[in-house]
């Protein structure tokens, strides 16, 4: 008979399983560096957008330094302007607390900056006074019209003063009354 000798057999076996582990490593070998290659490609997509990504980042920021530093300028020209006006210039909330105050405000007052500040007409100026002067803001949010007129002022420990006054509302970035 033609009988296959057990050792023939057992060594056939042994490559085949050799066989199958070495077609096994390299399949995964080939998954592996299929695996890698795309990893690889994702990585240079990725590292591509954040560089784009990085570039729009620093327009961005110089175009945000460019307007910052132009909003200075222009904040410095408005506090030089106003701060040499020899007139009375102030600014109030909604609320009616003073936002703001020029130099001859403060002086007129007798106070110094930090003691308008968040203050109401009623916090420095005579009940009656305070009075009216609200009831002109109110007017003028309210109608969102300028409002021109001759009002006594009496500034602390000094007699009353007339004087044009012109109060006009002031807008936030949204076209809302922010205040007079």
């Amino acid at each position: 008979e033609d009988a296959v000798p057990l050792e023939l057999v057992e060594n056939l076996e042994r490559i085949a399983m050799q066989l199958g582990t070495a077609l096994q490593r390299v399949q995964s070998e080939n998954a592996l560096r299929t695996a890698h290659d795309e990893l690889e490609l994702r990585v240079e997509q990725r590292t591509a957008e954040l560089a784009s990504a990085n570039e729009n980042l620093q327009l961005e920021i110089k175009e945000r330094e460019r307007a910052e530093e132009e909003l200075r300028e222009s904040e410095s020209l408005y506090h030089s302007l106003v701060e040499s006006l020899p007139q009375n210039v102030f600014r109030k909330d909604v609320a009616g607390h003073f936002t703001f105050a020029n130099r001859q405000f403060c002086e007129t007052q007798g106070k110094a900056l930090p003691e308008i500040i968040g203050k109401t007409d009623f916090d420095i100026f005579p009940r009656e006074l305070a009075e009216k002067y609200l009831a002109d803001d109110q007017h003028v949010s309210e109608t969102r019209e300028m409002l021109e007129i001759v009002e006594t002022h009496q500034p602390s420990g000094k007699e009353r003063l007339h004087v044009k006054v012109v109060k006009i509302p002031v807008y936030d970035a949204a076209g809302q009354v922010a205040g007079i």
